[in-house]
């Protein structure tokens, strides 16, 4: 992991360079394969529109736009809006180290000492947190609560949705562990606009979109719809379907910021200059060390052994060494990352949002492209294998579950008894209560989310869950008619009652 921003530069010699050239000197991939691998990916996961930016030594050197933005067959260009979902923590962060540096922020100080009635449903916990543990994902806020939290914001603004914790509780103490929250970055948005006494969108504008020469970044989603910003698209069983993705209010510092290939490849370069892009400082090259400094690594998970900086992930990525950050929104996906070795960065943003089944395959793209061009693996997102057997599997279920619903209403009225009754019962009813919980579990994200996000994986649970609860009722339903003979006639146990002759 690099220390300085000169070390980020030319700490490593990339994989496969030739002895004795610098870094930057190697010889460069081929951009025509990588463009070739993103070819047959978007064939494959029939991904509409993804835009590409590939950054070196602190200036872009391939941008291309492949499919169409939106249906009318407009081309998904570099120059193209669209949402980078959680990639915006990273401007969130570097708002906050700006102002660390210009002495408006300390980062080891409690958080109320810039929101002065910040609070969680913990009254001690809440004078704990400091910046520094919500910069490093410490705070003891969990991912779930910060998945709903996001949800439930909506359009309205940053202070209600960080008033909004006073009812959120704490997975452990304040600098414990690790735990990825939105809640995090939605308060450090909040800790901005007041420690730079202006709104959180303004601040990131004049101090980094305008620097930056990032014309085309955007914190509103009306803003970006009158720029072209692109349509969004969720697969619905293997084929992507137009949605008009929500935009943000108090959690744009969260996952709300929408910009380009182009212009995230210009942010990506100003890491790599150590803070500094086409004569623009924005950051210190101590500042920039600081930000992609790794806490301890994860153990388990998607990002097993990385660590959490400010922002950004280290770790393993693409089969190399990178600090990197996915983003995704209902309907979008985006990654980052850069490569100390061999000074690449790397930005994809693709049209198209999936739900976990199938969001490793979505994440192989941008793993591959950083490993095609420092030298790692490559691998193919695997997402038309996966809905192959989603929709199979999906079809059998459903197709199981009518046919013993169907069973059922043909037998009228002949129950089984005792054991064999229970069982299916247990089945019927177990189903629909594994699905009522099991997914919201799994994804820490209530239905609102699951549909949101997985509106095709969540209709299939809910269909499969529908129909074994409806045979569950109409069998209890069953069983009780058969307890219960009609009036009038005598139970087939009971002997007829007769009147004694005199």
């Amino acid at each position: 992991m690099p220390q300085t921003g000169e070390g980020l530069r030319t700490r490593l010699r990339r994989q496969g360079a030739v002895a004795g050239l610098p870094a930057s000197e190697a010889p460069a991939p081929s951009f025509a394969a990588v463009d070739a691998y993103i070819r047959a990916q978007i064939k494959d996961a029939r991904i509409p529109g993804l835009a590409l930016g590939i950054v070196r030594d602190g200036r872009p050197v391939h941008l291309r736009g492949f499919g169409r933005a939106d249906d009318s067959g407009r081309a998904f260009t570099p120059q193209t809006p669209f949402f980078i979902g959680s990639c915006s923590k990273s401007f969130t962060a570097l708002a906050v180290m700006q102002l660390a540096e210009a002495g408006k922020v300390d980062l080891d100080a409690p958080v109320r000492r810039y929101i002065p009635w910040f609070r969680v449903a913990d009254p001690e916990a809440s004078a704990l947190i400091t910046v520094r543990h919500l910069l490093n994902q410490t705070s003891g806020l969990t991912e779930g609560a910060g998945r709903a939290a996001t949800l439930a914001a909506g359009m309205q603004p940053l202070e209600p949705a960080v008033r909004a914790l006073a009812t959120a509780g704490l997975a452990r103490a304040p600098g414990a562990a690790f735990e990825y929250s939105n809640l995090n970055y939605t308060t450090l948005g909040l800790v901005v606009e007041m420690a730079a006494g202006e709104p959180f969108e303004a601040y990131l504008k004049t101090h980094i979109f305008e620097p930056l020469g990032m014309r085309h970044t955007y914190t509103a989603i009306e803003d970006a719809r009158r720029d072209g910003l692109a349509s969004g698209y969720r697969y619905w069983f293997g084929f992507p379907v137009a949605f008009d993705a929500p935009g943000h209010g108090g959690t744009v510092p969260a996952g709300g910021i929408i910009s380009t290939a182009e212009d995230m490849s210009r942010y990506l370069a100003m890491y790599q200059g150590g803070g500094c892009y086409d004569g623009q400082v924005v950051l210190s090259s101590a500042g920039i060390a600081e930000m992609l400094r790794p806490g301890p690594p994860q153990k388990r998970g998607a990002f097993a052994g990385a660590g959490y900086g400010m922002g950004w992930f280290t770790g393993p990525w693409g089969g190399v060494d990178a600090s990197y950050h996915p983003g995704d929104e209902p309907g979008a996906h985006a990654g980052m990352a850069l490569v100390p070795d061999g000074n690449w960065g790397v930005v994809v943003l693709f049209n198209v949002g999936t739900h976990g089944g199938a969001l490793p395959g979505l994440l192989a793209v941008e793993q591959s492209v950083t490993g095609m061009v420092a030298g790692g693996t490559v691998r193919d997102t695997g997402i038309g294998a996966f809905y192959a057997g989603f929709d199979a599997a999906v079809a059998v279920a459903l197709a199981a579950q009518g046919w013993s619903l169907a069973r059922l209403a043909q037998r009228r009225g002949v129950v089984a008894q005792g054991r064999r009754r229970s069982l299916p019962l247990l089945w019927e009813f177990g189903v629909p209560a594994a699905v009522a919980v099991g997914p919201t579990a799994v994804f820490k994200v209530n239905w609102k989310g699951l549909f949101l996000y997985g509106p095709d994986m969540s209709c299939a649970l809910a269909g499969i869950g529908g129909l074994s609860a409806l045979t569950g009722i109409l069998r209890v339903i069953e069983a009780i008619k058969a307890g219960h003979p009609a009036r009038g006639r005598p139970p087939a146990c009971q002997m007829p009652v007769t009147t004694p002759r005199r």
